[in-house]
């Protein structure tokens, strides 16, 4: 799931949208996108308890290179490729889904 997130919204808005992200089964990746470095280390802390993997990136970087635009997980501001991120999740659902 992608998500453009223009302007901060308030904590409350972060928590219910949390709550949300956390109850979904179908999506373990989100990444947000967002115009600043400035929005993105904003809402960084709001995800970083998240049990799926919330990735955050720069709208134009995205616009320019996809699945080499560089991410972060969420609570740790260690850069990889969208491409590194996606495989990485995939590995791990279908190790899950092998063992259960």
């Amino acid at each position: 799931m992608i998500e453009y997130e223009r302007t901060l919204k308030s904590a409350q808005k972060y928590e219910k949208i949390l709550e949300a992200i956390e109850s979904e089964r179908r999506l373990h990746t989100i990444l947000y996108l967002a115009p600043s470095f400035h929005i993105l280390a904003s809402i960084d802390r709001f995800f970083e308890r998240s049990k799926h993997d919330i990735l955050f990136a720069l709208a134009g970087k995205f616009e320019e290179a996809v699945l080499a635009t560089e991410v972060n997980l969420a609570g740790g501001w260690r850069p990889i490729t969208l491409e590194q991120a996606l495989c990485r999740q995939a590995a791990a659902t279908t190790k899950t889904s092998a063992v259960g």
